[in-house]
């Protein structure tokens, strides 16, 4: 006997769980599920890749940062120019106009670079092998030069497109109208979306300081009249911020003390007697408080962390 399969009957299309404007909703509420995953996930991944600012989605590492900053600012003038400041003020510009000169076309190429390196080598009177020599005390090559004298002529060669006078002398930019220079680079900054990872900068230059939750609204030091380190620490930190930061406080723990005022105070305030204590469970001194950063000890040889910090705070 041969089994007939039976017919089927058409079923039933179920009605829709979702009038139209429940479905919209729904929607909406996933694109904005997946926009925030997108941007939670992508911002973890910048963070594992150690990027410090993105330039209109561009990353900037903390090994490019360092790469830059110490090919570019000589050892004598590293204590005046932070790695925080060059990366404001130079690094991100710059990138900001070879972006702009990719966009436009502009691409110098390796004789380009080579002419505006023997320009520097004649204007110094440095001969090759001489210039190679410092390069290698400094743990550089010829080619890392090359490579940053490439992207300045890039860049040179985009003001020269847009009508920007100017002549380079001593590997120096000068221009013939700096605030027509000036205007036309701020313009593009002020277009760029640069977002900078402050997180990932407190890694690479703090190493005295560390993030705590017990802040300040001003600097503030804590010392005694006769700890080890305290003099230098209070001398460090009054000549560093007595300009930008007129309201900073110093207190002498054992005399109860502000040594900004000319007042004599008669103790110390609870609330700073808490910002002492707050992880600093052995009373150590000097402490400085900086913000919502905490370092614990001397401050002699910490002044770059400091003027880091005061940046920061002045920026924000």
């Amino acid at each position: 006997m041969i089994a007939m399969a039976r017919k089927k009957t058409p079923k039933k299309q179920p009605e829709s769980r979702f009038e139209k404007s429940e479905l919209i909703a729904f929607l909406v509420i996933f694109i904005i599920f997946a926009t925030a995953a997108y941007y939670f996930f992508n911002t973890e991944s910048l963070e594992k890749r150690n990027v410090v600012a993105t330039v209109n989605d561009i990353p900037i590492t903390q090994d490019e940062l360092q790469w830059w900053y110490k090919l570019t600012v000589l050892p004598p003038f590293q204590d005046d120019i932070t790695m925080y400041s060059f990366l404001k003020d130079t690094l991100i510009p710059q990138l900001i106009l070879q972006q702009e000169a990719h966009r436009q076309g502009i691409e110098a190429d390796e004789q380009d670079a080579e002419q505006l390196l023997g320009a520097y080598l004649v204007e110094h009177g440095l001969s090759s092998q001489q210039f190679q020599d410092s390069l290698e005390k400094q743990g550089f090559s010829l080619e890392d030069v090359k490579k940053s004298f490439k992207v300045k002529a890039t860049i040179l060669m985009l003001f020269s497109k847009e009508g920007i006078s100017f002549t380079v002398y001593k590997g120096m930019i000068i221009f013939k109208d700096p605030l027509a220079s000036q205007e036309y680079s701020q313009s593009l900054v002020d277009n760029a979306e640069v977002v900078i990872f402050e997180p990932q900068l407190d890694a690479l230059l703090l190493k005295f300081f560390s993030k705590t939750t017990a802040c300040s609204e001003q600097p503030i030091l804590f010392t005694t009249s006769s700890c080890a380190g305290c003099d230098k620490s209070s001398n460090l930190f009054n000549g560093m911020l007595k300009i930008s930061f007129k309201e900073r406080e110093e207190w002498q723990l054992d005399k109860g003390d502000n040594r900004i005022t000319d007042a004599l105070e008669k103790g110390v305030p609870a609330e700073k007697i808490e910002l002492f204590r707050h992880n600093n469970p052995g009373r150590a001194v000097p402490v400085t408080i900086f913000s919502c950063y905490q370092g614990i000890g001397s401050l002699e040889g910490h002044e770059i962390e400091l003027r880091y910090l005061m940046e920061k705070m002045v920026k924000n």
